[in-house]
């Protein structure tokens, strides 16, 4: 029986090429986009499940429960994780762990590499493959590190560095004390290399005087449960002198890369927003295939009509019928899918590129997914097929023969409403793909408020006096414009910030960020001044630094704070509540203390998700730490580059040379819009394409089956441009009303979006009007084709059975 059922199913897809290919290709294109966004979605989804402790390994914040905006904080006093394992039996240990960057000597140069400082019991936490070396001794001694494969092999090349000596460029020395497996990117953190976390700061107990970037993991034992744990908490808060209204959360490990958007993230984190929605776009490219699947099916359904009457006649029960049709519907999905397979597999690194994502996301189907995969598109396949299958089935075999079908109400409003739905999506992906290139326009071109333009910056740390023995030989160049130095580090931070409770407000927390300067930065990025003056060296009290001063005790010390100066933003001016002049005034807020001498106009350094936060500026005499603006000139940047690096090489021999662009860096900061505009303008290719392979099979078969119809139209006088129009009306009622029922969810999902973005474009009405007319377009050049053959066609040919 089923080598029968295989056997037709060959036939029809032989003898109808033109429906099955159409079947085929718009099945294929969209289950190769599904897998893309399926194994997308999956990795985003694994991130720290690689860890076989995952489900036990929880980061600590806390929450200010009086605040009703900027409540979480991940800088936590030190010592508070420790404090819960000698406290609570069910926290079986816990880590404090700190992401950097050190340049060590390696055997061909100097090696810039990312390290996570942490404690001896780190690998208990988070337990990682050793090649070689004792994960319980590995981080015990001070200056102890340990590698992982990548960067033994850069560092060290060939040599076995077990036990060997590493010297960093700060003649610091470490001990390489075990070799572990490279830590998979599907991780919150990024490292090549752990060092023995030995900060006598970071070591001491629980002192809420000390807060630190330092982040405290804890281990939870089996069948732990956090919420109940998390409760528990509340029991020494008095003990440990918690501050008021503060509670400490357990935050899944998992749940961060997805869940997690603090303030001083270990890297840039996803949103599980994104996920949905991708998972929804899947989703809907999917039931355009099968759409088209079942439109053309019921469509072709007089072609099967008299196949299914003479097998009732000879005897086929209706159960048999539908199990054939579902058969094909199956073998149809398990035919595209092994195509759609091959197409992911040629095209994975193409579409990694578009998307900015690394290749491996593409190559985790295993065995377990790709039998849910091949489960989920037999089920998909059985839903698709059910209706088809069920109308032909039902058919009385002596009007099939005869060439007579039931006339369905149901089947034809069913067919023009899923041309309307498929219409319908296409013209959303069209509206979310123009609106979301806009905002991206937007971003690129929106005035920052100081110039990013021919601007390159080098980060330094603990570079000494050379820095600006560095910066004084780069400022004699005629192809350097200006040249100055900052704490900033564009799209991530100004530096550093304070904070304090408003006392006007208790509910609320006044945060101010500084940056710290040379007296040339100002000027050097273009920053608007608009009251007071900039930063000079010819005034001592605008670089004056009371905490390098020991002799400066009591009274004299607090007068040193409130002389220094200081220049403010617009929104710090307004944040503070300042009365005019401003300028002169004298701040002495708990985390803010100096003479306001001037007023810049707010410049936007980091991302426009954000608006410009209030920001303090204090110039600095001596900055080891930061980085390095240099403004080149017009004209020959390769050149400039070259000029810059050889200076480098001068002032730091030992120090690696590392620079890039500010405005690069700062379009990285909208890396996940890029990516959704990339996957948006792909789903509307696609759901057009989809749909249009559906209406031309379906203006196909409406020709063949109209064609007596339009033999007599032409007999009668009819001209080619009346019959064509005749064709296409319906087509185009189907798209205008898709597009009136799809308007409000496109305006209420891109509403939705843009509310992410602090500075946003406005959804304009044109958008939806070209949508729909770009769909309109495409639809009537892909039905013309049938159109004009069947206005053309002589009526004698039609006529004649008549």
């Amino acid at each position: 029986m089923l080598r029968n059922y295989f056997k037709i199913i060959l036939r029809n897809l032989k003898t109808q090429k033109v429906f099955s290919a159409i079947n085929l290709l718009g099945l294929s294109v969209s289950l190769t986009a599904v897998i893309f966004i399926s194994l997308y979605i999956r990795y985003e989804l694994s991130y720290d499940k690689y860890l076989p402790t995952s489900g036990n390994v929880y980061r600590l914040y806390t929450e200010n429960t009086r605040l009703k905006e900027d409540a979480n904080k991940l800088q936590l006093p030190t010592g508070l994780a420790e404090m819960l394992k000698k406290e609570f039996p069910e926290v079986k240990e816990f880590v404090q762990i700190n992401q950097g960057k050190q340049e060590f000597i390696g055997k061909n140069g100097n090696i810039k590499v990312g390290t996570l400082d942490a404690g001896n019991n780190y690998f208990t936490i988070f337990p990682f493959t050793f090649i070689a070396g004792n994960p319980q001794q590995a981080l015990s001694e001070k200056n102890s590190i340990v590698l992982t494969e990548s960067a033994a092999k850069k560092i060290f090349g060939n040599t076995n560095p077990l036990n060997q000596v590493l010297m960093n460029t700060q003649n610091e020395p470490f001990t390489v004390t075990a070799i572990v497996k490279d830590i998979p990117a599907n991780t919150h953190f990024e490292a090549e290399a752990i060092v023995n976390l030995s900060y006598p700061w970071a070591l001491k107990p629980l002192n809420w005087k000390a807060y630190s970037g330092i982040y405290q993991y804890v281990l939870l034992g089996d069948n732990v449960e956090a919420g109940a744990l998390q409760k528990k908490f509340k029991s020494v808060y008095e003990k440990y002198a918690f501050p008021k209204d503060i509670q400490l959360v357990l935050q899944p490990v998992t749940a961060i890369h997805l869940h997690s958007n603090f303030s001083g993230e270990l890297a840039v984190n996803s949103d599980i927003r994104y996920i949905y929605i991708f998972g929804l776009a899947a989703l809907l490219l999917l039931f355009l295939a099968g759409i088209n699947y079942i439109n053309l099916s019921t469509a072709r359904s007089l072609h099967r009509a008299k196949e299914t009457g003479i097998r009732k006649v000879l005897g086929a029960q209706r159960k048999g019928i539908i199990i054939q049709f579902l058969s094909e519907t199956i073998l149809f999905f398990l035919l595209a899918t092994i195509a759609s397979i091959v197409l992911t597999i040629i095209f994975s690194a193409f579409i990694a590129g578009i998307l900015h994502i690394n290749p491996d996301v593409f190559t985790a189907f295993d065995t377990a997914s790709l039998l849910v995969f091949l489960g989920g598109i037999i089920f998909f396949g059985v839903i698709a097929g059910l209706y088809p299958a069920f109308y032909l089935s039902k058919q009385a075999p002596a009007f099939i023969i005869k060439g007579i079908m039931s006339r369905n109400a149901f089947n034809v409003i069913l067919r023009k409403a899923l041309v309307v739905f498929q219409f319908g999506v296409s013209i959303f992906f069209i509206i979310v793909t123009i609106t979301i290139f806009q905002q991206l326009r937007f971003i690129q071109h929106k005035k920052l408020g100081f110039d990013k333009e021919q601007l390159l910056m080098i980060p330094f740390n603990r570079y000494g006096k050379n820095v600006e023995i560095f910066k004084n030989r780069l400022q004699q160049n005629p192809a350097i414009k200006n040249i100055s130095i900052s704490s900033w580090s564009p799209g991530i931070g100004y530096g550093g910030s304070g904070s304090w409770e408003d006392q006007a407000d208790s509910s609320k927390k006044i945060s101010v960020d500084m940056m710290f300067t040379d007296v040339h930065f100002i000027k050097s990025m273009g920053i608007e001044l608009i009251a007071g003056r900039d930063f000079s060296e010819k005034h001592p009290l605008d670089t004056l630094e009371p905490s390098g001063n020991k002799k400066l005790t009591g009274e004299a010390f607090r007068k040193a704070l409130s002389d220094r100066s200081l220049i403010l933003n617009e929104t710090a001016v307004k944040v503070l509540g300042l009365q005019l002049p401003v300028v002169g005034t004298r701040l002495s807020y708990p985390a803010l203390q100096g003479t306001v001498i001037g007023i810049v106009k707010d410049f936007n350094g980091l991302s426009l998700h954000h608006k410009v936060a209030p920001l303090a500026l204090r110039a600095e005499g001596n900055m080891t730490s930061g980085y390095t603006f240099i403004r080149i000139n017009p004209g020959n940047m390769h050149a400039a580059i070259e000029t810059i690096k050889n200076e480098w090489k001068k002032t730091f021999p030992e120090k690696s040379f590392e620079i890039s662009f500010v405005d690069e860096s700062l379009e990285k900061l909208y890396t996940s819009e890029k990516r959704l505009a990339a996957l948006f303008s792909s789903f509307a290719l696609l759901g057009i394409g989809i749909a249009c392979l559906g209406i031309f099979g379906l203006a196909s078969y409406m020709a063949e089956q109209r064609s007596k119809e339009i033999g007599i139209r032409k007999v009668l006088g009819a001209s080619v441009k009346q019959i064509v129009d005749m064709l296409s009306r319906q087509f185009l009622r189907s798209i205008f009303l898709g597009a009136l029922i799809i308007f409000p969810v496109a305006w209420w999902f891109l509403d939705y979006w843009l509310r992410g973005f602090a500075y946003r474009i406005s959804i304009n009405w044109w958008v939806f009007a070209s949508a729909t007319l770009i769909a309109a377009i495409i639809a009537l050049v892909t039905i013309s084709y049938q159109s004009i053959k069947a206005a053309i066609a002589s009526p004698v040919k039609s006529l004649r059975t008549e």
